[in-house]
């Protein structure tokens, strides 16, 4: 009889969030794999702020008051299987300037147990047609 035993270790991630810029109006998603936790947290600190981070999402699940800037994509790469799959992936919708900054994902049954990636958001200037924002955002020449 064959005995396989999988070691999933808490606070290690399989997969981190990265850093990236975008544009104001488009969307981001930083993509998170806390490990062997069952669920994640999600903080943000505006790059703009001295203040503390705010948290917006806990054990995978969007704070009421920010559902309609961001959402949490919960899966696994392969269903049935352990938790270490469990992606946790945060979309922020329609980025704007004021998303810019640092954003964590904590393995929730590990508190301090985090990975960081920063968003940087670039307004589009206006060339022509190339501009996808609001009028007010662009800039004419």
């Amino acid at each position: 009889m064959l005995v396989q035993y999988v070691v999933a270790v808490f606070g290690e991630f399989s997969k981190r969030p990265q850093s990236q810029t975008v544009y104001v109006g488009e969307e981001a998603t930083f993509v998170c794999t806390p490990g062997a936790s069952r669920s994640a947290n999600w903080y943000f600190k505006p790059s703009t702020s001295k203040e503390r981070s705010v948290q917006i999402a806990e054990h995978g699940v969007v704070a009421s008051k920010y559902v309609d800037k961001y959402s949490i994509a919960a899966f696994s790469s392969r269903p049935g299987h352990l938790a270490e799959d469990r992606a946790y992936n945060l979309e922020i919708h329609n980025v704007g300037l004021n998303d810019a900054g640092v954003y964590t994902c904590e393995a929730s049954e590990t508190p301090g147990s985090t990975a960081s990636a920063t968003l940087i958001v670039k307004r589009r200037r206006n060339t022509g047609n190339d501009c996808v924002v609001a009028i007010h955002d662009c800039l004419v020449v």
